[in-house]
């Protein structure tokens, strides 16, 4: 691929962060559930762990550097989404 795309990926600096992300959103998806489930039933427990998945990754994602002010400026919308994330205090 580097070849083609002169772009030299390495696996060791890409792929540790996301996945500490997503190790940390399955812990607290694996607890809220558990807690939930006795609680509210099966189907509602599902649905509330995986908005609440979904919400911990995003916060996850700038805490462990796993995507980048640099990142954010290739999406749509990424200057607002950056300043969000500033006002949170999750990205610098």
């Amino acid at each position: 691929m580097k070849n083609k795309t002169k772009i030299d990926v390495k696996l060791r600096n890409i792929i540790p962060r996301p996945f500490t992300a997503s190790i940390i959103m399955g812990i607290i998806v694996f607890a809220g559930y558990s807690v939930m489930n006795p609680l509210l039933g099966m189907k509602l427990s599902a649905l509330v762990s995986v908005a609440l998945g979904v919400a911990v990754y995003i916060i996850a994602l700038p805490l462990t550097k796993a995507i980048t002010k640099k990142d954010l400026e290739l999406l749509p919308r990424g200057e607002k989404i950056e300043r969000f994330l500033i006002k949170l205090k999750l990205m610098k």
